[in-house]
């Protein structure tokens, strides 16, 4: 940040030229905006939980399962959730509808974990299901959440070293739990994710840092809408910090 003007360098993201909106469409969201207290539908007048307009912070997609939005005291703007239980929690944003294999569509994001840890469970990317716990489910077998993202786990061989994951219905093509050369993520440091379909390759990329890590095959790709998310597991992971979530599609 330089002189109050925040300059992005992922992937991709030049935001300088404006792209044709009748065939395409463009969502940022950096998090400038003020976090409120929303009320939890079916619940006495008097309960509320504080969210960000736009996005949901849940464990399970509902009004009932909000958890609490958290301003991030950083440069540019941000937002976190916190993994104070054992519960998945994450962001999804149910509004920014990408069609995984009707086009062209680029995603990125600039995140970071408190602690990472080996026992703890990260993903980003987009899902079909709102319900983020559902979505993390995959890690468990065929559970037939649609998605694409990257992420690590319990399971997987190095703490913070992503995989990923492209799945449809139970089908899926996941890159294994030996992780994805050059995506480490460290403990409370900034990493800039993002993922990319081209129509022309029939392939989607995926970039840790604005390099490109790993590329896959459509087999798998999902043919529903998706839609971006973030989300955790474990204690003692402490805050997952957003900084931004962009993302551009055709429509």
């Amino acid at each position: 940040m330089a002189n109050g003007l925040v300059t992005y360098r992922g992937h991709d993201l030049d935001r300088g030229d404006v792209i044709p909106s009748a065939n395409h469409f463009e969502f940022f969201e950096d998090f400038f905006q003020q976090i409120n207290e929303f009320p939890v539908a079916g619940a006495a007048d008097s309960l509320a939980e504080l969210q960000y307009p736009g996005v949901l912070i849940s464990t399970a997609g509902t009004p009932a399962t909000m958890t609490p939005a958290i301003a991030a005291a950083e440069v540019g703007g941000a937002i976190a959730f916190d993994t104070a239980s054992d519960a998945i929690q994450g962001i999804s944003v149910p509004r920014c509808v990408i069609d995984p294999d009707g086009g062209d569509w680029f995603l990125e994001t600039r995140v970071k974990v408190t602690t990472v840890e080996g026992t703890g469970g990260f993903r980003f990317g987009l899902q079909e299901d709102v319900s983020v716990t559902d979505t993390m489910s995959q890690d468990v077998g065929a559970a037939s959440e649609d998605q694409i993202s990257m992420f690590y786990n319990a399971g997987s061989d190095t703490a913070g070293l992503l995989e990923t994951l492209i799945c449809k219905n139970t089908a899926q093509t996941v890159s294994g739990s030996a992780g994805v050369a050059g995506a480490q993520m460290e403990s409370d440091v900034f990493a800039r994710l993002g993922m990319e379909y081209n129509s022309a390759t029939n392939r989607i990329y995926f970039y840790f840092n604005g390099k490109e890590v790993a590329a896959e095959a459509v087999t798998n790709v999902s043919d529903q809408l998706l839609h971006p998310f973030i989300a955790a597991s474990h204690d003692a992971m402490g805050d997952i910090v957003v900084d931004y979530i962009y993302a551009r599609g055709s429509r």
